[in-house]
């Protein structure tokens, strides 16, 4: 069951420190003043990044979807982590480079220091970062990307996500129109060709 409305909060507010991917939205480091409703998309930058935090009522699975130009970068977080790149050809967006996970290795969650380490690496190498459901509230995911120092910046912003595998949700609003398409992505999988309305995403301000 698909639903929108989301509860989104202070869109785009500059912080002045930097958030910890740790699964855990921390009313200091979000400059939150009040309780989080449920079902609120926040999202936050500082001068090198830019900052999603999903907050739900279950386990959630996300996607955050980022464009430049015609081309679509989906960062996926459940167990693991992903990134997938679709290139808009015609009507449709195609498949260029789908998900290779990451961070799964059961080991990572018997230590802090192991799992930490193992988020500084690969942030060191793809220049993004999300924690997995198994840490922190698994209903609660943070997303950490780097700006691009160039002219080929993000430029808008959606996010889809799911609650205990069935409930799904949009923001702003929905914009991949097939059901089945959307549920693939957020399980993880890539089909080769996506219906995206990319005038359904939101502009970042950068």
């Amino acid at each position: 069951m698909l639903k929108s409305g989301i509860f989104m909060l202070s869109l785009f507010t500059m912080i002045s420190t930097q958030i910890v991917v740790d699964g855990t939205i921390n009313q200091a480091e979000w400059s939150l003043y009040s309780n989080l409703k449920t079902d609120t998309v926040l999202i936050r930058e500082d001068l090198d990044h830019i900052y999603i935090g999903i907050h739900s009522n279950g386990q959630c699975f996300a996607n955050v979807f980022i464009s430049i130009g015609d081309t679509i970068f989906i960062f996926h977080a459940s167990g693991s982590i992903a990134r997938a790149t679709y290139v808009k050809t015609g009507d449709f967006y195609q498949l260029k480079q789908g998900f290779e996970f990451r961070l799964k290795d059961p080991s990572i969650e018997k230590s802090d220091k192991v799992y930490e380490d193992r988020q500084n690496e690969h942030y060191r190498l793809y220049n993004w970062l999300a924690n997995t459901i198994s840490i922190g509230n698994s209903s609660e995911i943070e997303y950490k990307l780097k700006k691009r120092k160039s002219k080929n910046n993000y430029e808008k912003i959606a996010v889809s996500y799911s609650i205990n595998g069935f409930s799904e949700k949009s923001f702003p609003s929905v914009f991949i129109t097939d059901p089945k398409q959307r549920q693939a992505l957020l399980f993880g999988n890539t089909p080769e060709k996506i219906g995206i309305d990319p005038n359904k995403l939101k502009s970042l301000h950068q």
